[in-house]
């Protein structure tokens, strides 16, 4: 809960000469939080040279590079990631957030409705599937958003930190 001391334990760590895998995602979670992505995304970089057949590694890369509005490196991140472990949910979500930000509305939707077959309550997926298809001017994402602002009052202040307006 305390992502400030977090980085400070995480770089100790890492000076004294640990190159420990988790030492860098553990850090790199800790810059996201803070909304550092520069960093989070240089600590991601450490951790996939050490551990570069880790999917979370490349999800979480692709994550934080859609939120900093890296796009192509974002979907780029994530296909490495789901040629790992195909058909995860995390990641599918993650570059449907990438589409959807390069206004890729039915790539968007493809991934978001891949992520809600395997996991139907997935309330970052309802929101981006309806958010995308009001886009395309199919008012039936307004359901969606309406779901998943019931289960997540605070989801479009969430999508809006991520770009998505």
């Amino acid at each position: 809960g305390d992502p400030a001391r977090a980085i400070e334990d995480f770089s100790e760590a890492i000076k004294l000469g640990s190159r420990d895998f988790y030492a860098f995602i553990g850090r790199a979670v800790a810059h996201r939080r803070q909304r550092d992505y520069p960093r989070a995304i240089a600590d991601y970089n450490e951790a996939i040279k050490l551990r570069p057949d880790h999917a979370g590694a490349w999800n979480n890369r692709c994550f934080v590079n859609a939120i900093a509005g890296n796009l192509e490196m974002a979907i780029a991140d994530c296909n490495e990631s789901l040629r790992l472990l195909p058909n995860e949910p995390n990641a599918l979500d993650s570059r449907a957030l990438a589409y959807l930000k390069q206004g890729q509305w039915d790539a968007a939707i493809a991934d978001y409705d891949a992520v809600l077959k395997v996991a139907p309550n997935t309330v970052s997926a309802l929101y981006g599937r309806g958010f995308a298809k009001l886009k395309k001017g199919d008012r039936r994402g307004q359901a969606d958003i309406s779901t998943a602002t019931a289960a997540a009052p605070n989801i479009a202040q969430e999508f809006e930190r991520y770009g998505v307006k």
